[in-house]
């Protein structure tokens, strides 16, 4: 069990990793699975109650764990669990402690504030770009948002008490949750000076951006009443400006699936805050 020999095959290993497929492809021998498990266990990089099946993962779509060093990422590959979200489901309350943190693989939450007349305002769109539980990373209990999946899909979850452990170890873990969260309060203030002052066709590029981005595909369901919450516009006006989308060919639009056809047009359509936005997004992963 040699250093050389181990170094050799773990970086055989995380290169197959990387390519989505197993270690088992390139190892296809059950003794050097074995062997490298008990690398990784000697090293420290898996437990001894881990399965060997532990190495026959693909990386996770969320950017932020797909961000990390490898010997980090198994570490929580351990601590969470995949859960299926369903479209309307409350993951957090307004004001509720929270018990979980999500890191979204292919799907989309909504974070609401809610008016003094009891309105719920969307301020914030999540994916696949980022975790749901912010308050946590900087210090707080308790969601002062309502956050509902818009689009269903797949996650990780992973326990409160689980999440502030591994935040605690410091990295690039606690460095990417950090980076993004002060992504995520520019994202909050932005929105709303952005739906107080710019033109509905202009936010509405915006948010069809936002949401091909977070879900990772450029066809994604949607509603008039999705929309018209979240830019704060009747929804007779949001299929209005829809249409002239559809019309000159940016966007098909039917069926309750928005299918984005030329993103350049759309981007060329959007307000600037969708430029200042997506580079802050892209920050988070700067080291």
């Amino acid at each position: 069990m040699g250093p050389a020999k181990f170094a050799q095959d773990y970086r055989i290993f995380w290169k197959c990793a990387e390519n989505k497929t197993c270690y088992s492809i390139v190892a296809r021998n059950p003794a050097r699975i074995s062997y490298l498990v008990g690398c990784l266990q000697v090293y420290g990089y898996m437990k001894p109650t881990d399965p060997a099946s532990i190495l026959n993962f693909e990386l996770p779509r969320n950017r932020l764990l797909r961000g990390l060093p490898r010997t980090e990422l198994v570490r929580l590959l351990r601590n969470v669990e995949p859960v299926s979200l369903v479209q309307n489901d409350v993951l957090y309350e307004r004001g509720a402690r929270i018990r979980y943190v999500f890191f979204l693989e292919q799907s989309v939450v909504s974070l609401l504030a809610t008016l003094s007349d009891g309105t719920n305002v969307e301020v914030a769109v999540l994916g696949s770009r980022g975790f749901l539980g912010v308050p946590l990373a900087l210090g707080g209990q308790s969601s002062q948002h309502m956050a509902i999946v818009q689009i269903a899909g797949n996650a990780l979850r992973m326990k409160a008490e689980t999440f502030l452990t591994e935040f605690e170890r410091g990295g690039i873990f606690r460095k990417l949750l950090l980076n993004y969260s002060q992504s995520l309060i520019l994202t909050i203030s932005e929105t709303a000076v952005c739906n107080d002052r710019h033109p509905l066709d202009k936010r509405l590029a915006r948010l069809l951006l936002t949401i091909h981005d977070e879900f990772g595909s450029a066809e994604f369901p949607t509603t008039d009443q999705f929309l018209s919450g979240t830019l704060i516009a009747a929804p007779a006006e949001i299929a209005n400006a829809a249409a002239l989308f559809h019309r000159d060919r940016l966007i098909d639009y039917t069926g309750g699936t928005v299918r984005i056809l030329d993103r350049r047009g759309l981007e060329a359509n959007a307000c600037q805050c969708y430029r200042k936005l997506n580079r802050a997004c892209d920050s988070v992963l700067i080291q």
